[in-house]
């Protein structure tokens, strides 16, 4: 019976020994899965710390590149520069190159490699040219812009690289360069800010050669080297992981388009015991307690659980990326609804990205209403879009900004991302250094003009009126000097009557006024009158210019308006135009003396001009005809080239219709058009739009 007793005993403790074993067993395994999972954690975030610094540093390199092109290519669009204006460009450009010391020397060369502008003092006579290098040919050949591989430059014996962009005429012809070599220091100082990389992971940046021209501090010793030399990064591809002496490495690398620089992170996956315990020791304990929930539940939810993990994981890294750069940035579908945003756009738009999300962005931002259909062509050309200088007004303030929209191709859901950039402070700098030249210039034309004219001017009205004082007016003085001569007063005042002397008197005092008139209203030409574009009555605009144009002409005889007949066809009531009306003076006023001209030049006695404006839908039409001697099919076509022109040397220098076509064209979104035939007169047909949208990106210009 004992026996049986003690039998009956052990069934229980057998029992709870394969219990407790069971459950020895099951905790083994739970450890060793957990110890699988968290290393592999673990090296996720090692991973994902790797592909977050990639990604910065290829943020951070193209960002560094572009903001130079943005620069030289406002520079290349700059009329002076276009015009090859030797001082005032040198001059412009030694103050940048003031301004930015990370630039070793800004220069521009003509179609033909000559340097025609430099910071650095250059002897043009002597300046070799440079239309032998790859980049001169490559920006000859329609590229946009040329990146200089990093080297040790010539001069400054400073390791260098260099953006250059080049340089078109009115009619988008290659016409020179202009770049600068830009201090490789700059850059990489850059990467020594921003990227602070972590523990275990390294920075290499290469060059189109092949050759390592960076890296954070523990491979500095690889500075200089073949990428094919060393081990770990010959040859690599994006994301892969390699074993190196026993040791794992993930090796991620990018290569950026803008720069031609290949960007590297290499991390080490090592995940030591210690760290592991120290970082997982409540989860194991948790897990413990939760073993029979998760039995039940870790078939049906492994899958869903990686899933949602995977997701999350890289939306976390893709807002990171986006919070960590200062513009506005907007991922949307192929339809242009929003899918996410950085926190940028949800202060400008006062939204949250979950209130926003499923809007279409043309909604909240209304600056980009009426582009649209970018998105699509940024995702048909697989290319980037942009829009420069996108003027709006928020709260009574101007604001200046760029757009860019990048397609993203290769995702499961087609869209882009929409780069929203504020260059307010940019274009103002821009419009100061243009607007101080201008204002130098016109100042001294003006002070000259005041002190060389006006003075002339009183004096002459002066003595006209001592003239008629002492010779019509009866005083005692008068008298007395008659009677001193031997004569009497009255028979002089009766002589002067006789031959006309108070009606040339009152004729010099007329035209010195007239003069003085003149001068005002080309002191009022030359001002700028507003800072940007202003409603204007047409037919008034045309009428001012007329006047302006017959005064300056009544100054030289050979070209006299008078002798022109001049009719004016307007039609009554048009809209006001939004335009510089200085600048459509200038334009009409040059279209004028040239019909003047050619007048003179062909010896016609029956001179006439016919100015005419009309509406063409939502276009101003203004039409200025004559009856000279017409132009040849050959001229036509040249006609709007700068520097062409068919006057004698010494009267003409050719800039006259290429900068009204830069006026018309570029700065009024519009049209110039002539007709003309031999023998049977000239007409100049322009046309601008009465309202014109986006003409600071350059959408509307033809």
């Amino acid at each position: 019976m004992n026996r049986a007793l003690k039998n009956k005993d052990k069934k229980p403790v057998k029992k709870t020994i394969l219990i407790l074993g069971a459950l020895s067993m099951a905790v083994f395994m739970l450890i060793m899965v957990l110890s699988v999972k968290a290393r592999h954690a673990m090296t996720e975030k090692i991973t994902d710390r790797a592909d977050t610094t990639l990604l910065f540093s290829f943020q951070v390199t193209e960002d560094f590149y572009v903001r130079y092109t943005i620069l030289f290519k406002a520079l290349s669009g700059m009329e002076r520069v276009r015009a090859h204006e030797h001082e005032s460009v040198t001059g412009m450009l030694t103050r940048m190159n003031d301004q930015f010391p990370e630039l070793v020397n800004i220069a521009a060369v003509d179609r033909a490699g000559k340097f025609f502008a430099s910071a650095r003092a250059f002897d043009p006579e002597r300046a070799p040219s440079i239309s032998h290098l790859d980049f001169f040919k490559k920006l000859s050949r329609g590229d946009e812009r040329a990146v200089m591989n990093p080297h040790v430059g010539p001069i400054s014996k400073v390791k260098v690289t260099g953006v250059v962009v080049p340089i078109v005429d009115n009619q988008g012809r290659f016409d020179g360069l202009i770049g600068s070599s830009i201090r490789f220091s700059a850059l990489t100082d850059l990467w020594e800010k921003k990227l602070a990389t972590p523990a275990g992971v390294d920075f290499v940046a290469v060059d189109a050669r092949g050759i390592i021209q960076f890296t954070s501090r523990a491979l500095k010793a690889h500075t200089g080297k073949s990428v094919d030399s060393v081990s770990f990064l010959a040859p690599a591809g994006s994301g892969m992981v390699r074993v190196i002496d026993g040791q794992s490495y993930y090796i991620a690398q990018k290569y950026s388009p803008t720069s031609t620089l290949t960007l590297y992170v290499i991390a080490q996956l090592k995940v030591s015991p210690v760290d592991f315990i120290r970082e997982n020791k409540m989860l194991m304990f948790l897990n413990l307690l939760l073993l029979m929930v998760l039995l039940l539940f870790m078939v049906h939810t492994r899958k869903s659980a990686k899933l949602m993990a995977d997701i999350s994981a890289s939306e976390r890294k893709f807002h990171r990326l986006m919070d960590s750069l200062p513009s506005i940035l907007i991922r949307v579908d192929h339809n242009g609804k929003i899918l996410h945003w950085n926190s940028v756009a949800e202060k400008a738009s006062h939204l949250t990205e979950q209130a926003a999300r499923g809007m279409s962005v043309d909604r909240v931002f209304g600056q980009l209403k009426g582009r649209m259909g970018l998105i699509e062509e940024a995702l048909e050309n697989r290319t980037t879009r942009n829009a420069f200088k996108i003027k709006r007004e928020i709260s009574n303030h101007t604001v200046y900004e760029d757009i860019f929209i990048h397609p993203q191709l290769y995702t499961e859901e087609p869209g882009a991302v929409i780069r929203i950039e504020d260059v307010t402070e940019r274009v103002k700098m821009e419009e100061i250094m243009v607007k101080t030249e201008k204002i130098m210039t016109v100042g001294g034309m003006a002070a000259g003009m005041a002190h060389e004219i006006n003075n002339p001017l009183s004096a002459v009205l002066q003595n006209a009126q001592v003239l008629e004082n002492r010779m019509l007016k009866n005083s005692e003085v008068n008298n007395r000097a008659a009677a001193a001569a031997g004569t009497d007063f009255a028979l002089i005042r009766q002589y002067m009557t006789g031959r006309r002397f108070p009606d040339m008197i009152r004729s010099i005092r007329k035209s010195a006024e007239r003069a003085a008139g003149i001068v005002y209203n080309m002191l009022d030409f030359s001002y700028q009158k507003s800072r940007g574009l202003s409603g204007f009555d047409l037919n008034h605009l045309v009428e001012t210019s007329i006047d302006l144009a017959g005064k300056e002409y009544d100054l030289k005889k050979r070209y006299s308006f008078k002798s022109i007949h001049i009719s004016r066809s307007f039609t009554k009531d048009l809209p006001q135009v939004i335009c510089n009306s200085t600048e459509i003076e200038q334009v009409i006023i040059n279209l004028l003396k040239n019909a003047a001209q050619a007048f003179y030049e062909a010896k016609i006695t029956e001179a006439a001009i016919g100015l005419a404006t009309r509406q063409e839908g939502d276009l101003a039409v203004i039409e200025v005809r004559d009856n000279g001697p017409g132009m040849e099919e050959d001229v036509q076509k040249k006609i709007f080239d700068p520097f062409f022109t068919t006057k004698a040397p010494g009267i003409g220098t050719g800039l006259g219709l290429s900068v009204s076509y830069y006026i018309i064209t570029q700065k009024h979104g519009g049209k110039i058009a002539v007709v003309s035939s031999p023998g049977k007169g000239t007409c100049f047909t322009i046309k601008i739009p009465f309202d014109p949208v986006d003409i600071e990106d350059g959408t509307n210009a033809p």
